[in-house]
């Protein structure tokens, strides 16, 4: 049986109105006991002997001072979980990095970063773009450019700059170009793609070979190995491979100075095209990868903001007075299994395994209630999982997954090898979420070795495959994009670190990929994500919700439905 133990976590207003209808001597009496009906007579509002009655010039409107608004000035600093990796954006990887990331650069489009999350994916708006158009048959995508808008070192921004920055990840003639792998646009947004063309100064247009039904949905999303924003032309030729250290974008902060391993520096731009202009004057990110660290610097007010707040800490900090935000994202917390060999390369041992992680418990006890339990492999915030499939779900059931597991031949069991972080971007708690599961599978005879590494040693692990000694890893990812299932376990072109091969759920996510619209693609995209439930290709835990605390002080903080944050509307209250 567990050991771990459950964490748990009106205002009265009373309004009078008074009526008056004598002189100054019998007011009060006959304004405290009037009949209810005589608050709507019209003259009570405006008789001219009330002005000279205290509780008559008390009006409601007057007693409360006018709300300034936000406020513009001071230093925001941000607690991160890992340290960023790149500030290369076509190289950017993790979600915390991209958080970063997102403040210097933008996209043509982008996933409304500022609307309330309702759980569903957010809408996709304009950025550097003002309009975009797609042809009928998904060929063709035309984007006009929002003028008057410069990159910080003073660089024009305009179609020129759009056609540098595609050709830098997707065209291996260019003089700038990356290197193949070391992108992940080449093979996701480009990856079809024939041409960029100029149209003229401030209109580009991409054409295809064939479609991709979420070209549209991948420009414009913030998750995986790089993304299509726009760095400075010039600042990549000047700084070659270095530009990562001298980062130049078009966003609502600029860089200033980035010390690794202890904090990132950025400045309001004031000359940024989008209004109103960030609030604060400097953003600071601090990675502190221990849970406790964040939240004992938050406490001691050396940062006004931590991510990945740890569950059990969420209802002391509030009732300290700290301020908690949180809501659905695409976030999934997953288990991969190694498809090359046995006992994972059984259906029913993968299903064993997912009949035998009591996701109730993890999310209602270690958790305490900052996650939901998932029921199949699309985050949920995507499409395909709004509305919820009725197909969906796993229940907890211990003794059907020792049936499983006899019927597969391993009644006794069997030892395994289980890989995870010891922190790391959309991680929450990767250790003691590992041994959870290490006590739930011992109890239908699954013995887990346990073993974990630093974030950035860790993912680097997990993308290049899992090693043929582990049998099982894990990895927190999700988009709000259907095209995720494809990018993260295709066994043709995906991660697909556990080397997943099933024909029938590659062909669904190939189609998916070339329908001529978002709409067409859908279909594909939801029978493949029932296919990876039903023979329990993954096994899905959490997803998380994202809790961020923060200073009393802090205002304007929206946890949007995505991965990232934008900080120019965040403002200090000081």
């Amino acid at each position: 049986m567990k050991s771990l133990r459950k964490w748990y976590v009106v205002l009265l207003a009373v309004s009078m109105l008074v009526a008056s209808c004598g002189d100054e001597t019998t007011e009060t009496a006959e304004t405290t006991s009037a009949p209810a009906e005589t608050t709507a007579a019209p003259e009570t509002t405006a008789a001219p002997e009330t002005t000279a009655a205290p509780e008559t010039t008390a009006a409601p409107e007057t007693t409360a001072p006018a709300d300034p608004g936000p406020q513009q000035g001071g230093t925001l600093v941000v607690a991160l979980e890992a340290t960023i990796s790149t500030l290369d954006p076509h190289r950017s990887s993790g979600g915390q990095t991209h958080e970063v990331n997102e403040q210097i650069f933008e996209k043509l489009i982008t996933a409304d970063y500022t609307a309330p999350n309702d759980g569903g994916p957010p809408e996709i708006v304009p950025r550097l773009a003002t309009k975009w158009e797609s042809s009928a048959d998904g060929l063709t995508h035309t984007f006009s450019l929002r003028e008057g808008v410069t990159f910080h070192d003073g660089t024009p921004f305009n179609a020129e700059a759009v056609e540098f920055n595609v050709r830098r990840v997707w065209d291996p003639s260019f003089d700038h170009y990356i290197g193949e792998g070391l992108s992940g646009l080449a093979g996701t947004v480009f990856q079809n793609l024939e041409t960029v063309e100029v149209v003229d100064e401030f209109t580009v247009q991409f054409v295809l070979s064939k479609p991709f039904g979420f070209f549209i949905e991948k420009f414009a999303t913030t998750t995986g190995l790089g993304h299509p924003w726009m760095i400075s032309p010039a600042a990549v030729i000047e700084y070659g491979e270095e530009v990562a250290d001298h980062p130049v974008g078009t966003g609502p902060f600029k860089f200033v100075e980035w010390v690794r391993g202890q904090h990132l520096t950025l400045e309001a731009n004031r000359d940024y095209w989008r209004t109103p202009h960030p609030y604060v004057d400097e953003l600071i990110f601090r990675p502190i990868e221990d849970a406790s660290g964040r939240v004992n610097a938050l406490r001691a007010g050396e940062v006004d903001m931590i991510r990945v707040v740890p569950p059990d800490q969420i209802p002391q900090l509030e009732g300290e007075g700290f301020k908690i935000a949180a809501g659905p994202t695409p976030h999934l917390w997953y288990i991969e299994f190694q498809h090359r060999r046995p006992p994972f390369d059984d259906a029913r041992v993968r299903q064993a395994v997912n009949l035998a992680i009591d996701r109730e418990g993890m999310a209602a006890e270690l958790l305490s209630g900052t996650v939901e339990p998932a029921i199949c492999l699309c985050s949920s915030t995507s499409a395909t999982f709004n509305p919820v499939p009725d197909w969906a779900g796993f229940e907890y059931d211990p003794e059907r997954a020792r049936e499983l597991l006899a019927e597969a031949g391993y009644e006794g069991g069997f030892d395994a090898v289980f890989e995870t972080s010891t922190s790391g971007s959309g991680q929450i708690l990767p250790v003691q979420m590992a041994e959870w599961i290490q006590q739930d599978l011992a109890e239908i005879g699954i013995d887990l070795e346990l073993r974990t590494y630093e974030w950035n040693t860790y993912v680097g692990r997990w993308y290049l495959g899992m090693p043929d000694d582990v049998d099982m890893n894990q990895i927190s990812w999700g988009d709000n994009s259907d095209y995720w299932l494809y990018e993260s376990s295709a066994p043709s072109a995906g991660i697909n670190s556990g080397g997943l091969v099933d024909e029938e759920y590659d062909s669904l996510l190939i189609a998916a990929n070339e329908a001529a619209s978002q709409e067409e693609a859908r279909g594909y995209t939801e029978a493949a994500a029932r296919r990876a439930h039903e023979l329990a290709f993954h096994a899905p835990i959490v997803s998380d919700t994202f809790p961020v605390a923060m200073a009393g002080d802090v205002n304007g903080f929206i946890r949007a439905g995505d991965w990232v944050v934008d900080y120019s509307v965040v403002w200090l209250d000081r």
